[in-house]
């Protein structure tokens, strides 16, 4: 029997393998590090040694050490003993050895890169789909391998590294690294605004005039794009956009035909954009969109007085044209990969038109578009460009300190740049006030941009407190509910939907006194000029060589009730002014007149702003809050019924911005516009005739949302939909860590009380802003909603916006993702299956939290490389990634199902569906986690796998053998949720199965109606896309017939092993799938 030994005599080596224990190893690397920092004495490294020795012993006993743990306590050590030099020189030569090693495995994996490419089995040659084989797609795979190991190795932690490498998840475009972006949407607007080019030192081109020149520019647009972008180029409005030119050049059908050959053609040519084509898509609106209808069309770069709805007959012709073109294909009958048209469905699409049936004849042979769903849903292909408040709304902003109450439309032409397309960049520092979705406290944030737009179409929300706001339908409204602050569109707010409203600003007023001409603006001159805007009049001389003269200022008094009002004036009117007042009675009516003759204060009165009718001076919102509640004071004293504390006027622009100043310093009103008046009523803790110290109802900002306060049988908060006052939370101790941060905050939540679509031929004008912060900003009476943007936080909204254009490989005008991370689903599942779900949602977390640490990184480089010109044309067009998504995606679904639940219940079951839906659930509202935390887009998206199903599929089954994959050959995943190949050949069973599953996805998606060959006809696949579009949510379909291509005979329906009509003839089969699985 050998005896166990009691201290180590091996280590184990970075390889794995096992050798003997030298430690004169250590002596010789400590020496080595002295001596390159001068140290000459080789005893003090021997005396190290047996310190370090005598420690490792202490610490692994019988265990071997690995070689890393000897280097850290050897390392650790020379610190201790305060040899800091020789420490650093060793921490050094650890780090050139570890780059050495690290090269030679490179330089050996080269070897493998070379000829994995030239074999075509290498993951990476099978990760874009998009790419040819070619000595440039070698060059280009080279490079590629060397900027991922770059990105591995010098970018990403460690552990996200080691993620990758695992095969815990896959980092798309590793070999783009961190220096380009994944995908984006650009406006085709705004190139035909502004034109192509303007890099300095690269030719441009003055915006398009003509036709072919438009097509010309796209083509080299997309092509100069894609080389500073990883994935897919899109625009949306193609055949909207471009129809103007069709007429101003008189084209005649074949002349639009040569041009879109010429286009698309173009598009395909893989010798000017290296060893791909550009990966394109362009939406097509089949008929001109609401949003566009009223808007004026765009040639030359300028606005002409056409609009886009007087061009239906010029955009049949392009879409008929470009469909024929993509039919007919290339010289050798070869069909065209790009671009991937998308075609909106719309409620009023012209399914028996002409153009139609060509478009489905398309579809049925080759499958090559895909379908936008707007039918089965409420969305519109315009929802992305009318985000807005309507152009008389006011705002309260900031510009040069100053704070102002402006109209959005007058902020917008005071403070914008020259507009490229619908958004403009500020032309000075602007400020809005805003709030902070995280501390509920409002604050200053400065604007980012500008946006206008045009709607036939406008909602008109109301609160219980009477104030109300007009918007775009598709504005995103800030509503509080049980989880906070969330977004809604404004058609899709409901009666009893809780909005939030400013309760007090305080904190953001100004703290300096103002001066009107010589006279500060304090609280005692506040408070007459509240008087006098509610009581008074200006004088003007009646003579007639002086008619029309300012000669001061008069007050009305009731002399029997307002004694007090009249000393005050007259008082003032000496001690401050250094008038002397005049008193008038007229005991008819039981009047005073307080007269005080002076055309110059009455003048300066006026120049400041005092116009007695309509909106107030702006020296007043930009004055501190004690002078602000002066002037409110003032006018209450002078126009308000003494009980109810109620101003009755007739002035709808004054009675607006005396509510909104009351909002602003904490003075809670209500407010009533009728046909000839308006009242506005100021709240307090008692109700009408009751009496001091009996509180009769809260006001309007001590009341809570019962959702906010604790509940119990005791306690009488039952009803969700109802507010709970104050008063009676604390009386029933009630009081929760949300209500009580409600209290402090900045808003209080108001149910609505109305909510009205108003429509009109003529098209309503919509201005909006984006801040660089917050994104909830105060505007109208106090209402605070969500900003354009370009893009909401909101995942529901996300979800909409997706839908703009592409899909799965396009994205929302000026948009896109940044980059994608996919998570191996099945590899989570097999290493949970022990312990279950808790487990595997614990490394489903994780491994998230890993994804979002990569994306912020990569937002953070690509970011910097813009800046610093690294991607010129994506500056110029583009010039910020804020609207940009951080996208997580799935892989391998079905298999997750399989290894986690049993071998019989894969995604098709139930329980599997069912855990499917879960999953997906868990990871949507994790990223809305990640957005309030990073303040950064985030979706969930069905990625492309393409080489990724294949990678993860292949590594798996190399560390775990047992564990479940899809395929008896090669191994491969399914790709994100979708069904196992072949488990059925009903499209219809499969959409069934599919629909709620597609609707979960935030970011790109898209189902595939995989068909066994041709549709018989174009009719046949008109009567499929239609009931498949009316009948399910799916928000992006496309139909997938099998066919096969005979370099002899062409085309041919189905799939064929052999030509049918020559056997032995070679035949190239392929499924028409812009990429594998997708």
């Amino acid at each position: 029997m050998t005896p166990s030994k009691k201290y180590f005599d091996s280590v184990v080596k970075r390889d794995g393998r096992i050798t003997k224990f030298d430690r004169n190893k250590i002596t010789e690397a400590i020496f080595a590090a002295a001596q390159a920092v001068g140290g000459k004495d080789k005893w003090v490294a021997e005396e190290l040694t047996d310190k370090i020795v005598k420690e490792l012993k202490e610490k692994f006993g019988a265990k071997n050490p690995t070689v890393e743990e000897i280097q850290d306590i050897v390392e650790r050590s020379l610190i201790h003993e305060e040899y800091a030099d020789t420490a650093k020189a060793y921490i050094l030569y650890r780090e050139q050895r570890r780059q050495m090693r690290d090269l030679k495995s490179f330089l050996s994996r080269s070897e493998n890169i070379i000829e994995g490419y030239l074999e075509e089995s290498d993951w990476r040659s099978k990760e874009n789909a998009n790419t040819t084989f070619a000595f440039s797609g070698l060059q280009a795979h080279i490079a590629g391998a060397v900027v991922a190991e770059y990105t591995l190795n010098k970018i990403y932690p460690q552990d996200v590294s080691q993620a990758h490498r695992n095969a815990d998840f896959h980092l798309h475009d590793l070999s783009h690294g961190i220096f380009t972006a994944y995908c984006a949407g650009w406006s085709l607007k705004q190139l035909l605004v502004i034109g192509f080019g303007g890099i300095e030192g690269r030719i441009s081109a003055r915006p398009a005039s003509h036709f072919d020149a438009a097509l010309g520019q796209l083509v080299n647009f997309f092509g100069v794009l894609q080389n500073e972008w990883a994935g897919a180029q899109a625009v949306s409005s193609f055949d909207t956009y471009l129809a103007p030119f069709v007429r101003k050049d008189a084209q005649t059908y074949k002349q639009v035909k040569q041009g879109l050959q010429e286009f698309i053609f173009g598009i395909n040519q893989t010798s000017r954009w290296g060893n791909q084509v550009p990966f394109t898509n362009v939406t097509l609106d089949w008929t001109v969109p609401e949003d566009l209808r009223n808007e004026h069309v765009i040639i030359g770069g300028k606005l002409q007085e056409q609009t886009y709805a007087e061009f239906q007959e010029e955009m049949n012709m392009i879409n008929k044209a470009f469909i024929e073109v993509m039919i007919e294909g290339d010289s050798n009958g070869r069909i065209f990969t790009f671009p991937i048209p998308t075609y909106n469905i719309t409620k009023d699409f012209e399914w028996d038109s002409e153009t139609a049936s060509l478009l489905f004849e398309m579809t049925a042979k080759y499958g090559i578009p895909y379908f936008q769903n707007f039918i089965n849903s409420s969305l519109k292909p315009g929802d992305v460009r009318s985000m807005c408040l309507e152009s008389e709304e006011k705002v309260i902003v900031k510009v040069d300190g100053k704070i102002k109450r402006q109209t959005i439309r007058e902020f917008t032409e005071e403070n914008c740049g020259e507009f490229n397309g619908d958004w403009a960049e500020p032309k000075k520092e602007a400020f809005s006030l805003s709030l902070n979705p995280e501390s509920y406290k409002l604050e200053w944030a400065k604007v980012k941009s500008f946006y206008k737009t045009a709607s036939n179409k406008i909602v008109k929300i109301r609160g219980k407190d009477g104030k109300a706001f007009k918007v775009s339908e598709e504005h995103p409204i800030a509503v509080y509910t049980e989880e906070g602050i969330k977004t809604k569109r404004a058609g899709e707010v409901k009666v009893g939907d809780f909005i939030i409203q400013t309760k007090q600003a305080t904190e953001c007023l100004n703290c300096e006194t103002q001066e009107i001409e010589g006279l500060t603006l304090d609280e005692e001159l506040a408070r007459f000029l509240g008087l006098f805007t509610a009581e008074g009049n200006y004088l003007f001389d009646l003579r007639p060589k002086w008619k029309g003269r300012l000669r001061g200022l008069q007050f009305s008094f009731n002399f029997e009730k307002e004694k007090a009002l009249v000393s005050f004036v007259s008082e003032f009117a000496e001690k401050r002014l250094g008038l002397k007042a005049k008193i008038r009675k007229d005991p008819r009516y039981n009047t005073a007149y307080c007269l005080i003759y002076n055309g110059k204060l009455a003048e300066k009165l006026i120049r400041t702003g005092f116009n007695k009718k309509g909106k107030l001076p702006n020296i007043i919102f930009n004055s501190p809050s004690g002078v602000i509640k002066a002037f409110i004071q003032g006018f209450e004293e002078g126009d308000s019924y003494a009980k109810g504390r109620e101003i009755h006027i007739n002035d709808k622009e004054l009675i607006e911005d005396l509510s909104l100043l009351c909002s602003l310093v904490g003075i809670p009103t209500t407010l009533r516009l009728k046909k000839n008046s308006q009242v506005l009523r100021t709240q307090h803790l008692f109700g009408r005739g009751s009496t001091q110290g009996i509180v009769k109802n809260d006001s309007l900002y001590n009341r809570l949302p019962q959702f906010t306060v604790q509940t119990s049988k005791q306690q009488p908060f039952y009803a969700k939909q109802f507010m709970v006052s104050l008063s009676a939370v604390q009386r029933h101790n009630a009081h929760t860590e949300e209500s009580k941060k409600l209290v402090g905050g900045s808003f209080c939540a108001v149910r609505v009380e109305n909510v009205m679509i108003e429509e009109s031929e003529k098209g309503f004008e919509f201005f909006d802003i984006e801040l660089e912060k917050n994104h909830y900003f105060v505007h109208s009476l106090g209402n605070i909603t969500h900003n354009c943007c370009r893009l909401q936080l909101n995942v529901n909204e996300l979800k909409k916006l997706r839908h703009k254009t592409g899909g799965l490989f396009g994205a929302g005008e000026l948009t896109g993702s940044v980059g994608v991370v996919t998570i191996n689903l099945p590899k989570t599942a097999y290493l949970s299956k022990e312990k279950g779900e808790k487990e595997f949602f614990a490394r489903l977390e994780h491994l998230m939290e890993l994804a979002k640490c990569s994306l912020e990184i990569k937002r953070k480089e690509v970011q910097k490389n813009m800046d610093q010109g690294l991607l010129p044309y994506t500056k110029h067009y583009l010039g910020t990634l804020d609207n940009h998504f951080a996208t997580i995606g799935i892989c391998g679904m079905h298999e997750a199902c399989l290894n986690l639940l049993g071998k019989y219940k894969g995604i098709q079951t139930k329980d599997g569906r069912e855990f499917a839906i879960k999953v997906l659930d868990f990871m949507r509202e994790k990223l809305q986690e990640f957005q309030q935390e990073t303040g950064h887009l985030y979706n969930l998206e069905a990625t492309p796998a393409e080489g990724t199903a294949y990678r993860l599929a292949k590594h798996d089954k190399s560390k775990f053998p047992d564990i479940i994959q899809s395929g008896k050959g090669a191994p491969f995943y399914t790709n994100s949720s979708h069904l196992p190949v072949d488990f059925t050949d009903d499209v219809f069973d499969a959409l069934d199965h599919q629909d709620e599953l597609q609707a979960k996805y935030t970011g790109g998606t898209v189902v595939h109606g995989f068909l066994g060959e041709k549709i018989s006809d174009a009719q046949a696949c008109k009567k499929l896309v239609k009931k498949i579009a009316e009948n399910y949510h799916l928000p992006y379909f496309t139909i997938t017939p099998t066919f096969s291509v005979c370099k002899e005979h062409g085309y041919i329906a189905g799939k064929h092993e052999s030509c049918p009509v020559v056997v032995k003839t070679d035949i190239q089969k392929e499924r028409m799938e812009v990429v594998e699985n997708a």
